[in-house]
């Protein structure tokens, strides 16, 4: 954590964790990767097609029967699959898309946390930030509160005599 000086009010010393925390905590979001080498093309084939049902079918938070079903393949088989190709299992990675998506609307500072949770089908405002700080290392709040600084710093419209 960056050193606080004498002096610093409670703010500045907030401010500047939450820095530390974009830095080093926010990119670090799990990245799935396919791995280099894959036995069979077939199994990669299913993969793929299990890794585009999931991005453009997350917000509806399909179970995993759903996806089978949507799939025509066991639920076993869909996750043995998608582990092999991607080193992570199906369910973190839906979760994976589903944090990203609400780090984009928490940075819109359009809509409440209760909002935010409800439309990505989270059971309540604490399972949401539950989930949210076990994948970024941060509160929705804390997250909200990092995005607007930043956004105030990147604003032309920022006073010349602002200090950090």
């Amino acid at each position: 954590m960056p050193a606080v000086k004498s002096g610093v009010s409670a703010v500045e010393t907030e401010i500047q964790s939450l820095v530390y925390v974009a830095y080093l905590v926010v990119p670090g979001i799990v990245r799935v990767k396919p791995k280099e080498t894959n036995s069979q093309k077939n199994k990669d084939e299913l993969a793929v097609k299990i890794l585009a049902y999931l991005e453009k079918n997350y917000k509806e938070n399909p179970s995993l029967q759903k996806i089978s079903e949507d799939l025509n393949y066991s639920v076993p088989h869909i996750c043995r699959t998608f582990r092999r190709a991607y080193n992570a299992p199906v369910v973190n990675y839906l979760l994976k898309l589903t944090i990203d998506e609400a780090l984009k609307l928490i940075e819109q500072n359009a809509m409440s946390f209760r909002e935010i949770s409800d439309e990505l089908g989270f059971d309540g405002v604490a399972y949401f930030s539950r989930i949210f700080k076990q994948y970024t290392g941060t509160t929705p709040s804390a997250y909200r509160k990092f995005a607007i600084y930043s956004h105030l710093l990147n604003s032309k419209y920022l006073p010349y005599n602002f200090e950090l």
